[in-house]
């Protein structure tokens, strides 16, 4: 048996022990589930990155209620303004839409 299919089958066995059928479907969902957390940390250390190396940072948090309209007619709610560089970006519905949002403007 080649080192893969030692490794199938011991997963397999210890499926079996925990009552599961296919143990091998339970780690590649395992997997996707782990690179999906990567992505979204990735991003977040991203938008730190980001933030960070502006210069002149305003980070404000808005009072609630703060409604603001889409220009299809749609509202949504701010909850922070970031101005930086020298200028105000637009707002966005939540503090990572916005920090996105400002980072796509570069």
């Amino acid at each position: 048996m080649n080192a893969e299919a030692n490794e199938r089958a011991e997963l397999q066995e210890r499926a079996y022990k925990r009552g599961r059928r296919d143990g091998v479907n339970d780690s590649a969902d395992r997997v996707a589930a782990l690179e999906k957390e990567i992505e979204a940390l990735s991003k977040d250390a991203e938008r730190y990155r980001w933030i960070r190396s502006r210069k002149g940072l305003t980070l404000r948090c808005e009072p609630q209620p703060n409604l603001w309209s889409r220009i299809d007619g749609t509202q949504f709610s701010v909850t922070h303004i970031i101005c930086a560089d020298g200028k105000q970006f637009a707002p966005a519905e939540g503090l990572d839409a916005t920090i996105d949002a400002a980072m796509a403007e570069r």
